[in-house]
């Protein structure tokens, strides 16, 4: 991989990670343009690159969710239910991760089924876009809503389908209030990415014995932290206007383009 090549791929990954229009979807098409096939260890730095995105940008909440867990901080009790939440969330993602990592494999082997996966994507956010503003927050939010949001996070392991923008729509369809579906939505992303990263890692090292990093890997690792900070700030102001909708457009063209590139 080159050096050009890496800007593009970080560019790619960062700002598809958490806007709504899927990350894995735009690398699958972004690599059969270039025609290559990014490594295991390139696509680990792209992964961690966003993962120390999101850690940054709510620093200030994960740090208040550390004190909440040991009853310490502003609010322990509020910041302790939504560790718990995010917990709960995460359990149905990691099991369908597990469940369906051969298929996924499969899928991203096809344009045709990330044509219509981004297709798919765009119908929710859709739908969900022109949901009225709901009124459930952290004190109201239930186990059970938290359950269905990480069934819509394990979903989004198909390349095509959205990450954020089935959890943030999920959430948004069970009346979550648009700042505490994007927030949670964003948060839950840190154990979904930092999961993947570990898992990753491990398959590399034990594939390889040792993980070598070069230039254009780490190059790309810092653009897609750069350009990952910036797209969860431009999303966060688009969905508290109600815009959300706006995203489904761009997914169906994608969707429509990738799926004449199958052909």
């Amino acid at each position: 991989m080159t050096y050009a090549q890496a800007v593009l791929l970080g560019i790619v990954q960062g700002l598809t990670e958490f806007l709504p229009v899927s990350s894995s979807g735009h690398l699958a098409v972004a690599a059969h343009l270039l025609g290559i096939a990014p490594d295991l260890g390139s696509s680990i730095l792209l992964h961690a690159g966003t993962l120390v995105a999101v850690i940054v940008f709510y620093a200030r909440d994960l740090w208040a969710i550390l004190q909440g867990v040991f009853g310490a901080g502003r609010e322990p009790k509020k910041w302790r239910r939504l560790f718990w939440l995010l917990v709960i969330a995460s359990v149905p993602t990691g099991i369908m991760g597990l469940l369906l990592a051969s298929r996924v494999e499969q899928a991203f082997g096809s344009l045709t089924a990330v044509g219509v996966s981004f297709i798919l994507t765009g119908v929710v956010l859709w739908v969900a876009g022109h949901k009225p503003a709901g009124r459930t927050g952290v004190s109201r939010a239930t186990p059970w809503q938290a359950v269905v949001v990480g069934i819509g996070q394990g979903i989004a392991v198909f390349p095509g389908i959205s990450r954020s923008g089935l959890t943030v729509s999920t959430g948004l369809l069970l009346g979550f209030e648009r700042e505490f579906a994007a927030r949670f939505a964003f948060l839950l992303s840190v154990p979904a990415i930092a999961g993947a990263f570990a898992l990753d890692l491990l398959h590399g090292v034990g594939a390889s014995g040792a993980m070598a990093w070069h230039g254009p890997d780490w190059l790309g690792f810092a653009v897609a932290a750069v350009t990952g900070y910036a797209s969860i700030s431009i999303l966060l102001r688009i969905i508290e206007k109600g815009k959300l909708s706006v995203f489904s457009y761009y997914c169906w063209l994608v969707g429509l383009l990738t799926l004449w590139l199958a052909h």
